[in-house]
C-alpha cells in the first residue's frame, strides 16, 4: 500500500494541492477531511473542465452546513463519474484509509484516461473551433522575449545629460556608416518625398458646351488616351515601390543595429565580469601571506627550514601518540576492573538501544493517552447533557454492576480453564513417562531376539519408525499450538488498531457534532431575537 500511497500523493503534488506544498504527507492515512476533499476536487478538474463551475471552492469552510454541502456536491460529482460503488458525503467526512485509497485509485484511472485520449474531448466541437484551440494552444506554447538579465535601460535622448547624447549621436553615426545598402542621399530623398505633397494636375478650362452631332447609324468605340494622368500614376507608383524598399531596408538596418546593440551590451558585461573577476584575484594575491614571498626569495634555506619543521611536528605527533595509548590501556583496564567489581556485564549500546525503545514507547503511550483523555473529557459533557443526574447515576450504577459481574464470571471462566490445562499437563507429562518406559523395555526386549528372528528385526524397525512419526507429530502439534497463540495476539493488535480508528472516527463526529450544536444554538438565538424585533 505504501507504492499506491506514493503515486496517488505524487499525483496530488503535481495538481498544485496545498498540502503537498511545505511538509508532504507520507501515507493516505494521514490525510483529514479537508486534505481529503481538496484532493478529490482537484481531481475532478482535471478529469473534467465543466466541474470548476460546479465546484469552485476545493476546501471545507468552517460552516457546518457549508461544509456537508460541499461534501454531499462533491460525492455527487464523483457518482456522476463512477457508476459503480456510489458513495455518499459521510464517506469523505468520516471514511476510513482503504475506502479514500480506492476512491482515489479510480479517479487516478478516469484522470489517466483522459490524458491518453486528447482528441476524443474535442472531437464533438466545429472544425474551425478545433483550429482555433490548435492555434491557441501553439501561441501560448513559443517561448516569450525575456529581458536580458542585467540590461542596462535605455535612456531617453533629451532626458540624458550631454556626455549620454554625445554616446547615442555616435553610435547611430557609425551604425549609419557601416550601412552598404542605402546612403545617405537615398535617406535624405526619401525623407524629402515624404514631406513633399505629390503635385496635382492643373484644372482644365471650362469651354462653351459643343453641339451634339446626331447619332450614326454604327457606332465605334473611340479610345481617348490621357497621356498626362498615366505617366503621374506611374511615377506615383514608382516613387511608391522605392519608398517601400527604402522604408523595407531601413527596418532591416534597424534590426541589425538593435542586434548589434544587444551583442555590445553583451560584450559589456562580460568585460565588466572579467573586470570584476580580475581586481577580486588581484585582491586575493595582495592578501596572500607575506610569509610565502619570504620562503620563495631563499628557496634552499626555506626548503631546509620546513623539513626540519615536518620533522619536530613528526615527533611531536609520534610522543601525543604513545601518551594516548598509555593513557588509554590504563583506563580501558580500570574500566574492565570496575566492570568485573561491578557485576556490569551488559553492553553500553544495547543499554542504548533498549533506552530509545523505552522512550519511544513512552511517547506513544502519552499520545495515546492524551487522546482517550481528551475522548473522556468529551464523553463526560455529553454524560451531563443527557436527562437527570438522578436517573443517569442509576442507570450507570445498574450497569457498571452488570459489568462487574461480567467481569468476575469471565474471571471464574479463565480460573476455570487454568485448572484444565494445568491438569491436562499432568496427565500428558504422565503418559509421556510411561510412553517413554515402555518404548525402552520393548526396544531392548526386540534388540535380544532380533539378532536370531527375522521378525523380531522387523517389528525392531517398524517401532522405531513409529517412534520417529510420534515425536513428529507430537512436534507439530506444540508448533501448531504457537502459531495459534501468534494468530490469537495479532487479532487482538488487530482490534486494538480497530479501536484506535474508530476512537479516532468517533472523536470527529463528535467535534462535528458539537459544532452542529452550537451552530444550532446560535441560529436560534438569531430567529427568536428577529421575531421579537
Amino acid at each position: 500500500m505504501n507504492e499506491v500511497d506514493g503515486i496517488v500523493l505524487r499525483t496530488l503534488s503535481g495538481l498544485e494541492c496545498s498540502f503537498c506544498e511545505d511538509s508532504p504527507p507520507e501515507s493516505l492515512g494521514q490525510l483529514g477531511a479537508n486534505e481529503i476533499i481538496e484532493g478529490i476536487v482537484r481531481c475532478l478538474w482535471a478529469i473534467r473542465d465543466d466541474f470548476r463551475s460546479r465546484l469552485p471552492i476545493c476546501k471545507l469552510p468552517l460552516n457546518m452546513t457549508a461544509r456537508f454541502r460541499i461534501a454531499s456536491d462533491v460525492s455527487d460529482a464523483v457518482n456522476e463519474l463512477r457508476k459503480r460503488n456510489p458513495i455518499g458525503y459521510q464517506m469523505l467526512l468520516y471514511g476510513n484509509v482503504g475506502e479514500i485509497r480506492a476512491l482515489f485509485v479510480d479517479l487516478l484511472d478516469l484522470l489517466h484516461a483522459r490524458e491518453r485520449a486528447p482528441q476524443a474531448v474535442i472531437s464533438h466541437k466545429s472544425p474551425r473551433e478545433v483550429a482555433l484551440l490548435r492555434a491557441r494552444d501553439s501561441l501560448f506554447s513559443e517561448k516569450r522575449y525575456a529581458p536580458v538579465k542585467g540590461e542596462k535601460k535605455i535612456v531617453n535622448f533629451e532626458a540624458g545629460n550631454a556626455t549620454t547624447r554625445q554616446k547615442i549621436c555616435w553610435t547611430l553615426e557609425r551604425n549609419f556608416g557601416a550601412m552598404g545598402g542605402v546612403s545617405a542621399a537615398a535617406v535624405g530623398i526619401c525623407a524629402a518625398r515624404k514631406k513633399e505633397k505629390p503635385s496635382l494636375p492643373p484644372k482644365p478650362k471650362i469651354g462653351p458646351k459643343p453641339t451634339i452631332p446626331p447619332k450614326p447609324d454604327s457606332l465605334e468605340p473611340v479610345s481617348s488616351p490621357t497621356p498626362s494622368t498615366s505617366e503621374e500614376q506611374r511615377e506615383e507608383e514608382e516613387r511608391k515601390r522605392e519608398i517601400e524598399v527604402l522604408v523595407k531596408q531601413i527596418d532591416e538596418k534597424k534590426a541589425e543595429i538593435a542586434a548589434n546593440r544587444k551583442a555590445v551590451l553583451t560584450m559589456r558585461y562580460a568585460q565588466a565580469r572579467l573586470e570584476d573577476d580580475l581586481s577580486h584575484n588581484k585582491d586575493v594575491l595582495e592578501a596572500t601571506d607575506r610569509r610565502f614571498a619570504q620562503l620563495l626569495a631563499d628557496p634552499q634555506e626555506s626548503l631546509l627550514k620546513l623539513r626540519n619543521f615536518v620533522d619536530q611536528s613528526e615527533e611531536k605527533r609520534s610522543d601525543f601518540d604513545e601518551k594516548y595509548q598509555t593513557a588509554r590501556t590504563g583506563m580501558i583496564a580500570e574500566i574492565q576492573a570496575l566492570k568485573t567489581k561491578c557485576g556490569v556485564t551488559t553492553d553500553i549500546e544495547e543499554i542504548k538501544n533498549e533506552i530509545n525503545d523505552l522512550d519511544e514507547k513512552l511517547l506513544e503511550m502519552e499520545d495515546d493517552m492524551m487522546g482517550k483523555e481528551r475522548l473522556k473529557q468529551k464523553l463526560l459533557k455529553e454524560i451531563e447533557k443527557i436527562g437527570d443526574p438522578g436517573t443517569s447515576r442509576s442507570k450507570y450504577t445498574k450497569r457498571i454492576g452488570e459489568m462487574l459481574q461480567n467481569v468476575k464470571k469471565q474471571q471464574d471462566e479463565i480460573l476455570k480453564t487454568i485448572g484444565i490445562n494445568e491438569k491436562l499437563k499432568r496427565e500428558i507429562g504422565l503418559l509421556s513417562g510411561t510412553l517413554d518406559r515402555t518404548f525402552i523395555v520393548v526396544k531392548d526386549h526386540l534388540e535380544k531376539h532380533a539378532a536370531f528372528d527375522e521378525q523380531m528385526q522387523r517389528a525392531h524397525k517398524l517401532l522405531i519408525r513409529i517412534h520417529e512419526k510420534c515425536a513428529l507429530t507430537a512436534k507439530t502439534m506444540e508448533e501448531t499450538g504457537k502459531v495459534n497463540r501468534d494468530i490469537d495476539d495479532l487479532n487482538d493488535q488487530i482490534e486494538l488498531e480497530t479501536q484506535k480508528s474508530i476512537d479516532k472516527h468517533l472523536e470527529n463526529v463528535i467535534n462535528d457534532l458539537a459544532e452542529i450544536r452550537a451552530e444550532n444554538l446560535r441560529l436560534r438565538g438569531e430567529i427568536e431575537g428577529e421575531e421579537a424585533f
